[in-house]
């Protein structure tokens, strides 16, 4: 056999190391919703720092954290604050619960937070 009949050998490809192995999307389309943190009490501690690491691992996605209070305003002043940023047709914001306290052992039902937990 000559060398020009012989058929170039296909490398593999390589793919790149670790848990994530598909990069995050540098941007996010205008009218992606915001990410609404609601958490009991007033955004502090665990909650606060976990929103800085979601701000700091994804800069395009705009993060409120608000803390519900007695009346929920906090909260109502993040929608419409996200909802005037976003067409009227799109979604304005995905609301995500955190309940930063331990469970109590023994219960089935969750459990009831206060800021000093």
């Amino acid at each position: 056999m000559s060398e020009s009949s012989i058929l170039p050998v296909r490398g593999r490809a390589v793919r790149p190391s670790g848990r994530h192995r598909r990069p995050v999307p540098s941007h996010l389309p205008p009218e992606a919703p915001a990410l609404v943190l609601a958490t009991l009490g007033d955004g502090s501690g665990v909650a606060a720092e976990l929103a800085a690491l979601i701000r700091g691992d994804n800069p395009q996605i705009e993060v409120h954290l608000v803390g519900l209070g007695e009346d929920g305003k906090e909260l109502v002043a993040a929608l419409e604050d996200a909802g005037g940023k976003r067409p009227q047709d799109g979604t304005a914001a995905v609301v995500v619960p955190l309940l930063t306290c331990p469970p109590r052992p023994g219960r089935s039902s969750p459990p009831r937070c206060s800021p000093s937990c």
